[in-house]
C-alpha cells in the first residue's frame, strides 16, 4: 500500500509508450486521476476503457515522459507512508 493505493501488478507494457497515462476501468475516472496525482503527473492523460471483470479500478502506464512526474523523477516525498 502506497499513498492509499494498492499495487496489484506491475510489469512492462507490450511496447514503449511516449506519455504516462492512467486508465479508468470501471467508470470512475476520478480513480485514474487520483493515481496520476499521487505520482505527481499533472500533465498526464486520464482515459476510460471499461472491462467486464477488471482486477483494478484504474491502471497506470508510465511513459518516456516519466521525468515530468515529480514522484517518479526523484521529487520530494510528501504523502504518508514514504
Amino acid at each position: 500500500r502506497w499513498a492509499g493505493f494498492d499495487v496489484v501488478h506491475f510489469g512492462n507494457a507490450p511496447a514503449p509508450e511516449a506519455a504516462t497515462s492512467a486508465t479508468d476501468r470501471v467508470g470512475h475516472p476520478e480513480a485514474a486521476r487520483a493515481a496520476l496525482a499521487a505520482l505527481g503527473c499533472p500533465k498526464a492523460e486520464s482515459l476510460t476503457a471499461f472491462e467486464p471483470s477488471p482486477l483494478t479500478m484504474a491502471s497506470v502506464t508510465v511513459g518516456g515522459d516519466f521525468a515530468s512526474c515529480s514522484r517518479l523523477s526523484g521529487g520530494a516525498a510528501t504523502d504518508e507512508g514514504d
